[in-house]
């Protein structure tokens, strides 16, 4: 998953390094790759544990869940919930 968002990023800086592109295109370019790396970084070490705070929210407030699916749900916060 994080191979994506590093290649995006580097296509993303192999813009911002192109000769004939102003400055303005290689700034935004050079930003969004660095976003782009850094998302993909945060959304493998990080978005388990957030998601998992989501979904035991979800499973907080709805009470109308199929048994199967709140087993389902409860076992995602139990595997991932930091």
């Amino acid at each position: 998953m994080d191979w994506g968002y590093k290649e995006l990023g580097k296509a993303w800086r192999k813009i911002s390094d192109a000769s004939g592109a102003g400055e303005t295109t290689k700034a935004c370019a050079s930003f969004a790759g660095d976003l782009l790396w850094n998302a993909g970084r945060y959304v493998v070490t990080e978005g388990p544990g957030v998601m998992a705070k989501a979904v035991e929210k979800q499973l907080n407030e709805n009470k109308d869940l199929t048994p199967e699916r709140r087993e389902q749900m409860q076992g995602f916060v139990d595997k991932y919930k930091k």
